[in-house]
């Protein structure tokens, strides 16, 4: 029976939305995402957008506009993307997840990333400021994270031939990249508020530009930093064992795998080392 093997087709990682792009796929059917050195500029685009916070001065009104508008130009314009890729891949997806007659938890990990990040990069795009869909926000991008990460540790088991030691290696590697993550989340939760310039009545008496503000954003690199870290893991067992696959797997076969390889982790990697 043929082994299925989740491709990671693109994947981005927003300031309040976290979608992870990935058409699982048999190899030879794998497709890839047109825009994935775009969606990392941005990736990290935003990134120092959430580091350097929405403001230095919370009084200062009209920096704080600035800032929020800043902000929201990036979410629009990633989701924007996040959303053509969506319609890019979603036939595959019909035929390759939704066509299957047996549920399984590979299935599931694919829908749980992929739609628990669409619904984070739509509720990013609110106009709201509230603590409950903060928290909803953050959550989301916890388990999107979880979820995706899976299915690449999965992926690089399955070109292992489900190793017992690879398997061990990638667990206890997961498990501690995890680890500082919830704890980052967690801090984020407990101690995010709402946050508010004072009203400039010359501009409008009424109206003030509030934010949220935590005791963790300046701890929202660690997830960044663990996640490229198991990413590269899984990329450099999953390229090995192609090498070791090179002689056993059609040619046509090959160079998807090649290619997939090659576009989903050296170019990442490459891209975010520059």
């Amino acid at each position: 029976m043929r082994e299925t093997v989740y491709i990671v087709a693109s994947k981005h990682t927003w300031l309040y939305s976290c979608p992870y792009i990935m058409l699982a796929t048999p190899v030879e059917d794998a497709t890839l995402s047109v825009f994935p050195l775009v969606l990392l500029l941005l990736h990290w685009l935003l990134i120092w957008i959430d580091m350097t916070g929405p403001s230095a001065d919370v009084d200062n009104y009209v920096t704080c506009l600035q800032d929020k508008r800043l902000s929201t130009y990036f979410i629009y314009v990633a989701t924007t993307l996040y959303f053509y890729d969506f319609c890019l891949t979603f036939g595959a997806e019909l035929r390759h997840i939704w066509q299957r007659r047996k549920p399984s938890l590979r299935n599931f990990l694919y829908l749980t990333a992929r739609y628990c990040g669409f619904a984070s990069a739509i509720a990013g795009t609110l106009p709201w400021t509230t603590l409950t869909l903060g928290n909803a926000i953050t959550s989301l991008k916890l388990i999107t994270i979880v979820a995706s990460e899976t299915i690449l540790m999965h992926r690089a088991w399955v070109l292992w031939q489900h190793n017992k030691f690879v398997k061990r290696l990638l667990v206890a590697i997961f498990i501690g990249s995890l680890a500082p993550c919830i704890f980052v989340v967690y801090e984020d939760i407990i101690s995010e508020g709402v946050e508010a310039s004072r009203p400039t009545p010359e501009v409008n008496g009424d109206y003030i530009c509030s934010f949220l503000v935590s005791n963790a954003t300046s701890l929202w690199i660690i997830p960044y930093i663990m996640s490229i870290f198991f990413e590269l893991v899984t990329f450099l067992l999953a390229s090995f064992a192609a090498l070791l696959w090179r002689e056993r797997i059609p040619a046509s076969v090959r160079t998807s795998l090649v290619g997939i390889l090659w576009k989903d982790g050296a170019m990442y990697f490459g891209f975010m080392a520059g």
